[in-house]
């Protein structure tokens, strides 16, 4: 058996067990940070109106998607700009959850 397989055979079920964890708290911590939480909890602190509590997911969802009717027209995948600009894995992005 070559040395990467018995090497991946080893360490399975620690990495499998690490994984897990880190997405599982991952979520945890993105349920209890997220838009649809902190957000109309600090709205409620500041007024009673049940309208503006509940119109926060509503702005969210139109402030999220307003940019694609904007983008619709233009053929975004031949364009050059847009192939320099791809996104990239960042590995802070969990950072401000405690990774």
């Amino acid at each position: 058996m070559p040395s990467l397989e018995k090497s991946v055979r080893k360490h399975l079920r620690f990495n499998l067990t690490v994984n897990l964890l880190d997405g599982a708290f991952f979520g945890l911590g993105w349920g209890f940070g997220s838009l649809g939480t902190m957000v109309p909890l600090l709205v409620s602190r500041m007024t009673d109106s049940a309208l503006l509590i509940g119109l926060i997911p509503a702005i969210h969802g139109v402030a999220w998607q307003l940019p694609q009717l904007f983008m619709a027209n233009t053929n975004v995948s031949t364009a050059a700009w847009a192939r320099t600009r791809t996104p990239s894995p960042r590995p802070c992005a969990r950072a401000p959850f405690g990774w």
